[in-house]
């Protein structure tokens, strides 16, 4: 593999902005893995999963109704519209940078490397590859079209990065998310604050105690990662919302 231009193509994947909840970014890169796939000789389909998030894009070489394996990328990342522009793809030493690099464009490319040197070779056997639009949201969209095609293949191989010191991961924490919503009384808090009930009082007191419930020994993790109240700051706040990530 010519790692310098796997690094530019690399580069070229990294600077596409493509956050979860933005299908113009992540139709995108699909675009992108679609075309150097097509011309590998594989047989791609664009698959729709929903107007909120962009389409899967699945590959096949062989047997389109059984794979040996079945290859799993995400082209998703958890950054939003604009993070591309205030830190592009960069190379420091032995080290890139960039927003989505190792999760997992990195991986995403790794799969088309692979599929065109299959290409190339006219390898036997059957493989399907799969990239979806919104892992970092938990699959939500895309799992029917993953769960359908798993079941076609003897074996499965995601293909996001190691760890930094190489080990592999073989299983994942379970997920769960919450959306908390505290209701209070709206009411001006310079002129009569003891008429309103702050919600967002309500919610710091509520909070600290959620914080309490993650566990380190059990490998319980809890955050509180997302926080929307209040309409202005002379306004004792009407409505505060949360939404809580845990991990078990």
């Amino acid at each position: 593999m010519d790692v310098q231009q796997y690094l530019k193509d690399l580069e070229t994947l990294v600077n596409m902005d493509s956050f979860s909840t933005y299908p113009e970014g992540t139709a995108r890169v699909a675009a992108w893995l679609k075309e150097r796939l097509d011309r590998a000789g594989w047989t791609t389909e664009l698959i729709p999963v929903g107007d909120a998030v962009g389409p899967c894009l699945k590959a096949v070489w062989g047997n389109p109704d059984h794979y040996d394996v079945i290859l799993l990328g995400h082209m998703d990342t958890v950054f939003p519209v604009g993070t591309v522009r205030e830190r592009p793809f960069s190379i420091e030493g032995d080290h890139y940078k960039g927003p989505g690099s190792a999760d997992m464009k990195c991986g995403d490319l790794f799969m088309v490397y692979l599929a065109e040197r299959i290409g190339a070779e006219k390898a036997s056997g059957s493989i399907c590859l799969l990239f979806n639009p919104d892992e970092e949201i938990s699959s939500r969209y895309s799992r029917p079209v993953i769960e359908r095609e798993a079941q076609k293949a003897d074996h499965a191989l995601i293909m996001e990065s190691a760890r930094p010191n190489g080990d592999l991961v073989n299983e994942r924490k379970g997920i769960c998310k919450y959306t908390i919503t505290f209701e209070g009384i709206a009411s001006h808090a310079g002129v009569n604050p003891d008429k309103g009930a702050s919600a967002i009082n309500e919610f710091i007191r509520w909070g600290e105690k959620l914080i309490a419930l993650a566990g380190r020994q059990a490998g319980t993790t809890l955050n509180i990662g997302l926080v929307q109240g209040g309409t202005a700051a002379n306004v004792v706040a009407a409505q505060c919302r949360c939404v809580v990530d845990v991990r078990i």
